[in-house]
C-alpha cells in the first residue's frame, strides 16, 4: 500500500507550530544567555573589579566628585 498524499494535514499544521515555538524558545534561550553574562559584566564593572586598576578607579571618583560640584 502506498501512502495517500495530503490525506493528514493537521501533522503538517503541528509540524509548523511545532517549529514557529520551538525556533522562538530557542531564539529566546541564547538571548536570555547574552543578556544574563552582559548583566554579570556590567555589575562587575560597576563595582570596579574589570578592566580598572585602582589607581584608576580613584582618578574616575575624583573626575566624577569635579564634574558633580558647581562653581
Amino acid at each position: 500500500m502506498q501512502p495517500v498524499t495530503n490525506e493528514r494535514y493537521y501533522l503538517v499544521i503541528y509540524f509548523v507550530i511545532f517549529m514557529i515555538f520551538g525556533s522562538q524558545f530557542i531564539l529566546n534561550l541564547f538571548v536570555g544567555v547574552i543578556m544574563d553574562n552582559f548583566n554579570k559584566i556590567k555589575e562587575k564593572e560597576e563595582l570596579g573589579s574589570l578592566f580598572v586598576t585602582p589607581e584608576q578607579r580613584c582618578w574616575i571618583d575624583a573626575h566624577r566628585f569635579g564634574l558633580t560640584k558647581k562653581l
